[in-house]
């Protein structure tokens, strides 16, 4: 999708019910697009991250990493440019998104293959 195309390609639905915008559930506005998968492009699985917390010790604020230990499933990174052309699945989809806010799983970037 491209700029000239996107308001034709683009659906935008407006929710006016629910009365706490950021509801998983019912957001205020859903946007729907066509999307191509990127092949071999997941989501990581990891038992442990590590964490920047800030701590004030000694009269002195600082940033302490601390490991965490849990189930994270967290966004890969982005697919390399120049083999994504050859990695998007033929076959085109249509995605909806919803405000960041309005998610469990947060995907804030999307690769372009111009």
């Amino acid at each position: 999708m491209d700029d000239a195309s996107l308001s034709d390609q683009a659906e935008i639905r407006w929710s006016d019910h629910g009365t706490y915008p950021l509801d998983t559930n019912t957001p205020a506005v859903r946007v729907r697009v066509p999307a191509r998968r990127v092949e071999a492009w997941t989501l990581l699985a990891t038992d442990r991250i590590t964490r920047r917390l800030p701590s004030f010790t000694d009269g002195r604020f600082r940033m302490v990493e601390h490991d965490v230990r849990g189930d994270f499933v967290l966004t890969p990174p982005l697919p390399d440019p120049d083999t994504l052309l050859e990695r998007l699945s033929e076959s085109v989809e249509t995605i909806e998104l919803v405000p960041y806010a309005n998610t469990l799983l947060r995907l804030t970037v999307f690769p372009s293959a111009g």
